[in-house]
């Protein structure tokens, strides 16, 4: 959500008086209101990808998935079908184990990737380089999520006159999505109910993230 607000404000498409708070009540809204890059022709595409600066920020795998099974323990609309699979399938209680089980379920060890027709279709635990393209794209800059300094620079770098929006200033956004202090205790608390063989398979899953983009699946701190 930090970020949707981001690239309105670079866009020129929210009021300065527009607060993070707003873009999160109607987010949809909002977000039908971004360019997408595979919205865009050819051509375009082709620019972009020679000319223009491209920029990556990713997440820590782990915190990622955890976060993604928030959402649906949550009942988020957007995953309702996995939430109610699951449910039926695990004796009407949906636990992170089970989430971690459909994940390792998913991934194709011929392939290396989870399988999009596995995952439902849906990009909240598919890997970072099947959504972004690493291979395919040169990106110049690439940062990590939980660290707003990157954010803030980058900012700085692009000359975009105001601060990167805290997590801070939404509170129910802030309790999903905290990365730091408190979370690095609770990601540890909660992926204790893994069964010890599942979370290695789940290590492996994400383990070329984590190569690609500079992240210790070891330490989750």
């Amino acid at each position: 959500m930090n970020w949707r607000f981001v690239f309105l404000r670079l866009a020129g498409k929210l009021a300065p008086s527009t607060t993070l708070f707003e873009v999160q009540e109607e987010s949809r809204r909002f977000y039908r209101a971004i360019t997408h890059f595979e919205d865009l022709g050819r051509r375009k595409r082709e620019v972009i990808v020679r000319e223009y600066l491209k920029v990556v920020f990713v997440r820590h795998p782990l915190v990622r998935l955890l976060s993604a099974y928030r959402m649906l323990a949550e009942g988020n609309t957007v995953l309702a079908n996995l939430f109610k699979m699951l449910k039926t399938q695990n004796g009407g209680t949906v636990s992170l184990q089970s989430f971690v089980g459909f994940i390792i379920k998913s991934y194709d060890p011929n392939k290396g990737v989870i399988t999009r027709e596995k995952r439902l279709g849906d990009d909240h635990w598919a890997e970072y380089f099947q959504l972004c393209d690493p291979c395919s794209v040169q990106y110049d800059i690439i940062g990590h999520i939980e660290d707003e300094e990157d954010a803030s620079n980058f900012l700085k770098l692009i000359g975009g006159n105001f601060t990167f929006p805290s997590l801070e200033s939404v509170n129910d956004t802030a309790e999903r999505h905290r990365v730091h202090g408190d979370t690095a205790q609770k990601m540890k608390e909660s992926y204790a109910e893994v069964k010890e063989a599942d979370l290695r398979r789940l290590l492996e899953v994400f383990r070329t993230d984590a190569q690609l983009f500079g992240y210790d699946l070891t330490k989750m701190d």
